[in-house]
């Protein structure tokens, strides 16, 4: 027999034994014990206190100060990306109503520009027709006054005098003619050089390009305040606004409409 199986048995006869004369007390705590024990538990936790030895305080110091460093540099990052991202997004809002302005401002010169040739157009047609209508009115008198002295030359047998009574004159009938027709090629060459109905459709057009540009411009101005409405919330929202103060972001205003925009006017004719 081993000593193992004669410990063995020696705790079975000592409890046996010891329990059927008293000589082993019961090793089990009473209620009220366990009760006290399990009460006053929290407070060995709270007494207790781990035992480190010091280079291992020092590395768990700096593990914790290089956590919060690590936290501090992923919000930083996270937030200035934010802010940069709200902020391109605003200025590339801003830069389309420059483009649109700027679009608006080529059609305008366009615009007048086609209007002012094709008031100089008209102006030249009704200068050649004025001038026409102020040759033309002598000579009709002439004519007039000159066929009433048709039948005399005739009567006498000058046909040649009838003639030339009836076109006003050899020498200065000549002449005037030469004006008029050097009038009407005028007249003709300016009316190839700017027809009316070119004029019009590209005038047309003009307009409804500028029509156009002006309603693009409302949408991107909408856009350009939804998107200085996100930056500037950023900008002023915690925790957003301390690393905004850090980088140097700064508030932006949105699109106002200034005092004429806001007057109606009514357009006299």
């Amino acid at each position: 027999m081993n000593f193992s199986n004669k410990s063995m048995i020696n705790r079975v006869v000592r409890e046996v034994y010891g329990r059927k004369y008293d000589l082993v007390a019961d090793r089990r705590l009473p209620v009220d014990q366990h009760y006290a024990m399990a009460s006053s538990l929290p407070d060995m936790l709270l007494r207790w206190k781990p035992q480190f030895s010091r280079r291992q305080k020092i590395a768990i110091s700096v593990g914790l100060v290089s956590l919060l460093l690590a936290m501090k540099m992923i919000m930083a990052v996270y937030y200035y990306n934010l802010l940069i991202d709200t902020q391109q997004n605003m200025l590339a809002a801003h830069a389309d109503i420059d483009a649109l302005v700027q679009r608006r401002n080529d059609i305008a010169k366009n615009l007048s520009k086609a209007v002012l040739d094709y008031s100089q157009y008209e102006q030249q047609v009704f200068t050649s027709i004025v001038s026409l209508r102020t040759m033309l009115r002598p000579q009709e008198a002439s004519i007039g006054k000159n066929t009433t002295e048709l039948p005399k030359a005739a009567v006498k047998g000058d046909r040649q005098a009838a003639a030339l009574a009836v076109l006003g004159g050899g020498g200065t009938v000549a002449a005037s003619q030469s004006s008029l027709l050097n009038s009407l090629s005028k007249l003709m060459a300016v009316a190839e050089q700017y027809p009316d109905l070119k004029l019009s459709v590209n005038f047309g057009s003009l307009m409804a390009a500028l029509v156009e540009v002006e309603r693009d411009l409302a949408a991107k101005r909408i856009i350009f305040n939804e998107q200085t409405n996100i930056y500037t919330t950023n900008v002023a929202k915690f925790p957003c606004n301390i690393f905004a103060w850090l980088f140097g972001f700064k508030q932006f205003g949105y699109f106002k409409a200034n005092d004429e925009a806001k007057d109606f006017k009514v357009i006299e004719y």
